[in-house]
């Protein structure tokens, strides 16, 4: 990333002599590309993983199940992926975890 040709391929355009803003301004907007494609990616997790739980609902009122025994299921599946979410946290980043859950448990480090 040195390089003004490499740098001017990113941003579309050169610069007529060597300018650190030029390499300042193709950092920042690569930054923003990726921030905004990551925005992207976490939003279509969060409208898939509502589309899904809308659908098990809508399928199990269909199967004749109570709103209220979906609801106990749905609060279990719930619990069993907070902790896996948790757990796999732990694994990755264990003072990062700790770091998360002391408050909920009224912890102090």
């Amino acid at each position: 990333m040195t390089d003004d040709a490499f740098l001017a391929e990113l941003l579309g355009e050169t610069p007529r002599a060597p300018d650190p803003r030029f390499r300042y301004d193709v950092l920042v907007r690569v930054a923003q590309r990726r921030r905004r494609a990551a925005a992207l990616t976490r939003a279509l997790h969060w409208v898939v993983a509502g589309g899904i739980a809308g659908l098990i609902f809508a399928l199990a009122g269909a199967y004749g199940m109570s709103f209220a025994a979906v609801q106990t299921l749905a609060a279990c599946l719930g619990a069993i992926l907070l902790a896996y979410a948790f757990s796999h946290g732990a694994v990755l980043a264990p003072s990062a975890a700790f770091r998360l859950a002391a408050p909920l448990f009224g912890l102090r480090r």
